[in-house]
């Protein structure tokens, strides 16, 4: 008879990802399962053996308390990625404007294909600030996408998707919002994209939730109270 009341724990490996990356670095921290930038230095966490007994019900040593938390990393473009973070915005723009987020994104992006798109990592915690992040690895250059103007008010958005040239975001109020990204993004940190409310989503009552269609560039998912609905 299976002990249901068994707990199963599994010990994390830690390690600081040098300047120097070999293939073997950035195989380690593209399939990692935490990736995190702490004190000035960046760093993943692996499985310290792999865990083939059973359920696990906890891992032991995962890092909840970085000052950045990359939560995801996934190709929109040609060299442009966009990047989901956890964490306060000096220390977000102090790890942005650190010249190792390139080399290490870069390498990431070298292990995805066309059936693998992005990289994905365990969310550590539910305490800091979500911020989403587009990066062009040709020119070294980022822009956070949070801040926009809706009728010419700053409001921030939350809940980002990026289809094709579409940011799709959810405004504080529960309102769905619109946005088109184009170059000029990167050119100015400091400039907030102009959004469009999309009236025929909102007019189905308060949004909860956005959400992808799975291998979709093109469509997405609204939450309204127990209702799904497709765009």
């Amino acid at each position: 008879m299976r002990n249901t009341g068994k707990t199963n724990s599994i010990n994390v490996q830690t390690n600081i990802i040098p300047t120097h990356l070999t293939t073997s670095v950035l195989d380690e921290t593209a399939r990692g399962i935490a990736l995190y930038y702490k004190d000035g230095q960046f760093i993943c966490q692996t499985f310290f053996t792999q865990p083939i007994v059973g359920e696990v019900n906890i891992l032991k040593g995962l890092e909840t308390n970085a000052d950045v938390h990359i939560r995801s990393i996934q190709v929109i473009g040609p060299n442009l990625l966009h990047v989901r973070l956890l964490g306060a915005k000096p220390q977000v723009i102090d790890m942005c404007e650190d010249s190792s987020f390139y080399n290490i994104l870069r390498g990431i992006s070298t292990t995805m294909t066309n059936e693998i798109r992005s990289r994905r990592y365990l969310e550590t915690t539910s305490k800091k600030e979500g911020w989403n992040c587009i990066v062009s690895l040709d020119q070294e250059k980022y822009s956070l996408l949070n801040n926009v103007q809706l009728d010419n008010t700053s409001v921030r958005i939350n809940n980002l998707l990026i289809l094709g040239d579409r940011l799709i975001g959810l405004t504080e109020d529960n309102r769905v919002v619109e946005g088109h990204l184009a170059p000029e993004i990167l050119l100015d940190k400091d400039m907030k994209m102009k959004v469009s409310l999309l009236e025929n989503v909102n007019k189905l009552g308060r949004i909860t939730l956005l959400s992808k269609v799975p291998n979709s560039e093109t469509s997405f998912l609204v939450t309204v109270n127990n209702t799904i609905y497709q765009f």
